[in-house]
């Protein structure tokens, strides 16, 4: 399963993702400054999942129904790193490829998961 992180998702969760099996890359900031919707077809032409912290993918993927193989958006403190990293870890180990078509929102004691409607 290939993911893509945005360049806000703290670089220990990517390593951690890595270890756990997920072929991850990550935009990094200076590197190649995308912006949100440019992260989207990347992830589309790629067939990557979407990683990241910032809402604003939702709001993308959502509201404005922009293609995606999928988004995990993660609501968890950023002071809380190894808290998010247990999480997001678990949940990729546990749901795996049913991630392609979904949005997963991980939250500290919560997470949701739902179909998206991919528009154009």
């Amino acid at each position: 399963m290939k993911w893509l992180a945005d360049a806000c998702v703290d670089a220990r969760l990517v390593a951690a993702l890595k270890d756990a099996g997920c072929l991850i890359r990550q935009v990094k900031v200076g590197e190649d400054p995308r912006a949100d919707e440019e992260i989207l077809d990347l992830a589309w032409s790629e067939g990557r999942i979407v990683l990241s912290d910032d809402k604003d993918f939702g709001e993308w993927v959502i509201r404005r129904r922009r293609r995606v193989p999928g988004l995990v958006l993660v609501r968890i403190d950023p002071t809380l790193i190894d808290l998010k990293i247990a999480r997001v870890v678990d949940l990729y180990r546990r749901l795996g490829q049913s991630l392609h078509g979904k949005l997963l929102v991980v939250g500290p004691r919560f997470h949701r998961l739902r179909a998206l409607e991919q528009g154009e």
